[in-house]
């Protein structure tokens, strides 16, 4: 059975206008761009900034040639999260957040520990600096094993908990979540966890809970969050760190000074300030998931249910040679994610992108 717009547009009871509203957004949203390459590879949101953060981009152009200042933003976050503003480090995009979490916690003696495959920028960082990775096979499910995790954590500068994991798309949920933290803090009373949030705002999954609660009560507790996701904004390269004040203290001292740019500033002010533009966002990705996610099924092909704006999805075969394949059709799908080299993540994009994307790599597949 064919995936089309309107299976998409009927999961979000938007009516018979919306395939054309939808193309049109998809359209003006290419930009620059002169090719014509479906882009499911980068877990970008395919929409964009919202218009009211586009507006504020234009008006702020004039005041480029000044310094940027951050503490409206910084304010706005500390609200949007009901924590206060000493509490809010802002860095450029989520990978400067762990990158100086690496530089701060991580050492030749003190390893990172992390899942294996998981998001890959703070090993990359720990790596770079020459300061040992433990990588954690991942469970049967595709979810993190906390279990083997907290048994490594003993003698490690650093724990990276990515949730949802990506690839995998997977969700430790609120209780597994809080007794993790606390045997690892009680077995490695050293040693600082970095819980990765960037699809926190996708999350609709009861149970979830974020770990801004316990980066507050525990100075070895750091979340990393973006705005690249749901507000659209990963070519502005915003991000930013919830923890106490003193733990901030410590790794902002790697940070770079005015990172982030008064044009990413004021986007990110109006898109945290327009609230029904993320939700109408969040309803079109679940859409798009739900409606990827029945495709898959219908064909027999085995996946992880994700919480987040992408799927993972075990194609059987080495999955370098199928983005190849996938690619001379004009369809761009998720690099390898080692050790799952048969395993392929597919961004959500928008229902035009996902019609003829998944038309492709169900031609491929055959």
């Amino acid at each position: 059975m064919p995936l089309s717009r309107r299976d998409f547009c009927h999961l979000l009871g938007a009516g018979a206008a919306a395939p054309a509203v939808l193309s049109r957004v998809g359209e003006a949203n290419r930009g620059w761009r002169t090719d014509s390459l479906i882009r499911l590879d980068s877990n970008e949101n395919p929409y964009g900034p919202s218009p009211a953060a586009r507006a504020a981009m234009g008006a702020v152009l004039p005041e480029a040639g000044r310094y940027p200042g951050s503490q409206p933003l910084v304010t706005a976050i500390a609200r949007e999260n009901g924590v206060a503003e000493a509490n809010v480090l802002l860095t450029v995009g989520a990978t400067e957040g762990l990158g100086i979490c690496a530089r701060t916690c991580t050492g030749p003696a003190a390893p990172l520990v992390t899942g294996a495959p998981s998001y890959g920028a703070i090993a990359t960082a720990s790596e770079a600096l020459g300061h040992p990775v433990i990588r954690v096979p991942l469970r049967g499910d595709g979810g993190l094993d906390l279990d083997l995790m907290a048994r490594q954590a003993p003698g490690a500068g650093l724990v990276y908990l990515c949730n949802p994991n990506n690839p995998t798309g997977t969700l430790v949920l609120g209780p597994d979540l809080r007794r993790f933290i606390a045997r690892v803090e009680a077995t490695a009373p050293a040693t600082t966890i970095v819980v990765g949030e960037a699809y926190h705002e996708y999350i609709e999954t009861p149970g979830y809970e974020s770990a801004v609660a316990e980066a507050l009560r525990s100075p070895r507790v750091i979340v990393n969050r973006t705005f690249s996701k749901l507000y659209g904004l990963a070519g502005l390269r915003l991000g930013y760190l919830i923890a106490q004040e003193e733990t901030l203290r410590r790794v902002a001292a790697q940070r770079v000074p005015l990172g982030a740019s008064v044009v990413a500033i004021a986007a990110a002010l109006a898109a945290l300030a327009d609230a029904p533009e993320r939700e109408r966002q969040r309803r079109l990705n679940t859409a798009g998931r739900k409606a990827t996610e029945r495709f898959c099924a219908e064909r027999g092909w085995r996946f992880h249910v994700a919480h987040a704006n992408y799927l993972f999805l075990d194609v059987g075969r080495d999955v370098t040679g199928l983005r190849a394949a996938c690619q001379e059709q004009g369809l761009l799908i998720g690099r390898p994610y080692p050790p799952a080299v048969t395993w392929a993540r597919i961004t959500i994009g928008t229902p035009d992108e996902m019609e003829r994307g998944l038309a492709i790599l169900a031609r491929v597949l055959q």
